[in-house]
């Protein structure tokens, strides 16, 4: 779904603009990346939640615990 209304804004654009230099750089710089971008924050937003989800319930400061020993053991010491 967002790589569809990237790509028509893409379309959109294409139909506004002549050929040159500016064209080239909206559409492959600008709507490229975006699309990129907008394409993994859904990915990205479940990560964060999942991370708060482990903030909240106090279970980091427990795994940094149980995985010191083992972090020491190959030099990851800190």
């Amino acid at each position: 779904a967002i790589a569809d209304g990237i790509g028509a804004l893409g379309a959109w654009a294409t139909a506004g603009l002549g050929d040159g230099p500016l064209k080239g750089l909206l559409l492959e710089g600008l709507f490229g990346g975006l699309g990129t971008v907008l394409g993994f924050l859904p990915q990205i937003l479940v990560l964060f939640l999942f991370i708060l989800v482990l903030e909240e319930s106090g279970y980091l400061p427990r795994a940094a615990f149980l995985l010191d020993h083992a972090m020491v053991a190959v030099g990851l010491t800190g």
